[in-house]
């Protein structure tokens, strides 16, 4: 039987440190569990960020507006397109803050 590989998982504080370097603030959520910051940069697409910048995040979940905040100023601040997917399309980030959504085709 095939061993399944565990998933990666980014510190919180390795978020918390890009998010500084692009200037960007700590945003609080009420389940931030005693760190702030944490409910927002433990999101999948950051954590993915981190561990393969140049590769296409892919989560489950609608893109939430920390995170869409968060992609426009990475592509600014790294002057790189940066493209995650969610259910509604393809995300995609452009350097000055241009945001594009490209919905799935009907099948």
């Amino acid at each position: 039987m095939r061993k399944t590989r565990a998933f990666e998982k980014v510190n919180v504080d390795d978020v918390a440190a890009k998010r500084a370097g692009m200037g960007m603030p700590i945003r609080t959520h009420g389940l931030d569990v005693g760190q702030p910051g944490r409910y927002y940069n433990s999101h999948a697409e950051k954590q993915a960020e981190l561990i393969n910048p140049d590769g296409l995040h892919t989560v489950s979940r609608e893109t939430c507006d920390d995170c869409v905040d968060f992609f426009g100023r990475l592509a600014t601040h790294d002057n790189q397109v940066k493209r995650d997917a969610d259910p509604n399309g393809l995300n995609v980030f452009h350097p000055g803050g241009k945001r594009e959504v490209l919905p799935y085709e009907d099948d």
